[in-house]
């Protein structure tokens, strides 16, 4: 997660002059007054002690407060639906947890659509939940506990903070494989769960770590173990619920978003390299990036620290490693190779536009990873005969300016996914669609934007082989000597009423290739 270096600011009495200002002016000017930080549970939860702190951080660092405001309810949904529907000027962000994802497929009939309406800024934290106990449950560890829970079915109160929460899900799971009946009682947030436990109206509750570590240390509670795959340096001598029930994980991360349509530069100025110099002084256990500048960042900031790149294409010529097969120092991950997924995708859209020749590729060339991707299909492109005409991004006006100068020169378009082009999207397909240009890109948000189809790395599976990683580094490996992987899981998303919209036909064999069609 990034950070921006410093803040500007300006008078307000110079507001009327906006309009006439560049949307970068503004930007850099951001924040001119309070931003709010909406967190979707009541004070005292882990959601609310982060909230509070990263934005105490960010006011230092911007000279602005960064103000938050709590909107329990409904898993977090409430204080979610909040953000996304305040204007989109990055005055209003959202503390998101893990909650608000599970919350998106527990709750139906929301009135937004979490990936759609909420643009991701920054990661903040991942941290384990841990099983507790009041002091007059009868079980010091988890079989004792199972055995007097399957002694006592349905009388047994586990707390949660709310239905559709991540404590919530990880007490049903826990119930699901020990086999247990515990009574569910939801709260509206972490402090009144705690206080009913703590006054022994409920007996167990599955919750983060720095909601319950003075509680347990100070003998008001009993933990029986940690959630998570591995042992927790916070509480070093617990053990985990996967020692007794093979298999089982649970862990909450937390991060902050805006709304939809908030302008790029705004969210570029969230995002800056010195967060990763906050991951070094909170002393986590581990750092996992995405891309080659957060990567960079989080290796200038620590020696140390195990890190870990979900995704990288160049992690050699970037320097952040010696070899793929030992890379050295403190980090690893999974590396991507650009030239091989340019000539996929190349090989893939030329079977539904096989008479074309003249492509265009847009990219946003600040971002090291899309301007490799933009010379790796350039580079292929021209083997196979092809011309590609390269459109570089570095500001949102680039955008309009970027297509006009094609002049009907291309016929198609590639798309190099970065955070930037992400939110930025719908304008791009904008521009795509009037200049008749069918659109190929990596990323499925894209295909459902306007993109014929979209080709690239399961990201699920990334991530999931990041935790592995971080499981093998928390075990006593070092990052150095864990040899940097491929991505193995693809996925093709193809759409058809886009392809229709252009006049394209998709070959049925191509249709049975794709893990996803639109209809």
């Amino acid at each position: 997660m990034k950070l921006a270096r410093r803040g500007f600011l300006y008078l307000a009495g110079y507001g009327a002059a906006l309009p006439t200002l560049s949307r970068i002016a503004r930007a850099q000017a951001y924040p001119s007054h309070p931003v709010r930080l909406i967190v979707g549970f009541t004070p005292g939860g882990p959601t609310d002690i982060f909230a509070r702190l990263i934005g105490q951080w960010l006011t230092d660092r911007f000279g602005q407060p960064f103000v938050i405001e709590n909107r329990p309810g409904a898993g977090s949904t409430i204080g979610i639906e909040a953000v996304v529907n305040a204007p989109p000027d990055g005055y209003t962000l959202a503390v998101v947890s893990t909650s608000a994802a599970v919350s998106a497929s527990f709750y139906q009939h929301l009135n937004f659509n979490l990936i759609r309406d909420i643009v991701p800024v920054s990661g903040i934290v991942r941290v384990p939940l841990v099983m507790v106990v009041h002091p007059s449950v009868p079980a010091a560890t988890v079989p004792e506990f199972i055995a007097y829970a399957k002694a006592n079915p349905g009388k047994i109160v586990m707390a949660s903070v709310g239905n559709g929460t991540t404590p919530h899900m990880a007490g049903e799971l826990f119930k699901m494989m020990a086999g247990v009946d515990l009574l569910h009682v939801p709260y509206r947030g972490a402090a009144p769960a705690l206080t009913d436990l703590l006054g022994g109206r409920a007996q167990v509750m599955f919750e983060a770590v720095a909601s319950l570590v003075e509680h347990v240390r100070g003998g008001k509670l009993r933990a029986l173990a940690v959630a998570s795959a591995t042992r927790s340096h916070v509480l070093p001598n617990l053990p985990t619920v996967g020692d007794f029930l093979p298999g089982y994980e649970a862990s909450v991360w937390f991060g902050i978003g805006a709304p939809r349509h908030t302008p790029a530069e705004i969210v570029d100025r969230l995002k800056a390299t010195q967060i990763a110099e906050e991951f070094v002084k909170l002393n986590v256990s581990a750092i996992v990036t995405a891309g080659v500048g957060p990567s960079s960042a989080a290796k200038r900031a620590t020696s140390t620290i195990p890190i870990v790149f979900a995704v990288n294409s160049d992690p050699l010529g970037s320097g952040l490693i010696k070899t793929l097969s030992h890379p050295g120092g403190n980090v690893t991950g999974l590396s991507i190779q650009a030239s091989d997924l340019a000539s996929k995708r190349i090989e893939l859209f030329r079977r539904v536009l096989p008479n074309v020749t003249d492509f265009a590729i847009i990219a946003n060339v600040a971002d090291p990873g899309a301007t490799l991707e933009m010379q790796s299909v350039q580079e292929i492109g021209a083997s196979l005969g092809l011309t590609v005409i390269p459109i570089e991004i570095r500001n949102v006006e680039d955008i309009e300016t970027g297509f006009a100068s094609l002049k009907g020169r291309a016929n198609a378009l590639f798309i190099c996914a970065d955070p930037f082009m992400f939110t930025n999207r719908e304008r791009i397909f904008s521009f795509a669609s009037r200049a008749g240009l069918p659109a190929m890109t990596d990323l499925r948000e894209f295909v459902l934007a306007g993109g014929v189809m979209s080709y690239g790395p399961n990201f699920p599976d990334l991530f999931r082989r990041a935790g592995d990683y971080v499981d093998k580094i928390l075990r006593g490996h070092q990052p150095g000597d864990l040899p940097v992987e491929q991505p193995t899981k693809f996925d093709l998303v193809v759409s058809l009423p886009n392809a229709r919209a252009f006049g394209l036909e998709v070959p049925p064999m191509l249709l049975a290739l794709a893990d996803e069609v639109v209809e």
